[in-house]
């Protein structure tokens, strides 16, 4: 996810095709593309929330960057007369700030792991013997004899693992938690009510205008 989009899945609203047909056969597309943009803003702020809830609620992290790299988009098509919400992380360059002394940054831009957990990974393992958190979250203590080793403070907001000099050591693999997949199944009600509030109102606005017109004329 660290550059454009990487899509996590497709949901679609029999509501909004009824809304779009409406439009198409009164308006341009430019101006149906802007009404189904007007349409589908609200709905992705709720799923933005739904999304912010369920990271706060089982993803929160030392850094806090994964809800702050949460976005929701409207993109307009004008040629076409529609409208697409994107809901998810962003992962660009932007202002950030250190996380304690480590490398690790701050900012809503620096969700870089978002796609980690969203699809997971193969094994990964270092170069050397040693893996460590200090070069990304900066010092800790160890604790205790090894094997094996604790840290204070302890993981996730630190950890170390050594192997067998000649051996290379495993950070494991990270299983895909789908926070996005997740968020969407458990809100589906939720968000189904709140497409068809959201329609409705853009077709009853769509239809007082259209009166209107015709008592002009």
């Amino acid at each position: 996810m660290s550059k454009g989009y990487e899509l996590v899945g497709e949901v679609s609203f029999p509501e909004l095709g009824k809304l779009k047909a409406k439009l198409d056969a009164e308006y341009t597309p430019e101006k149906t593309a802007r009404k189904m943009e007007k349409a589908l803003d609200p709905v992705a702020q709720f799923a933005l929330k739904k999304l912010q809830g369920y990271i706060r609620s089982n993803h929160m992290g030392p850094t806090g960057n994964l809800l702050a790299g949460t976005m929701a988009k409207v993109v307009r098509y004008e040629s076409d007369g529609n409208a697409v919400a994107l809901v998810g992380f962003r992962a660009i360059s932007g202002n950030f700030s250190s996380a304690s002394s480590g490398s690790v940054r701050l900012g809503k831009d620096r969700a870089f792991h978002a796609g980690l957990l969203e699809f997971g990974t193969k094994e990964r393992k270092t170069d050397g013997p040693i893996a460590s958190s200090f070069k990304r979250f900066g010092p800790f203590k160890m604790v205790g004899r090894f094997p094996p080793v604790k840290t204070a403070p302890a993981y996730p907001n630190a950890f170390f693992k050594r192997v067998k000099n000649g051996q290379r050591a495993s950070t494991g693999k990270v299983l895909p938690l789908k926070p996005i997949k997740r968020t969407f199944e458990q809100a589906q009600g939720a968000l189904t009510a709140k497409v068809k509030k959201s329609a409705g109102m853009q077709l009853m606005l769509t239809n007082m205008s259209i009166s209107r017109l015709l008592t002009v004329r």
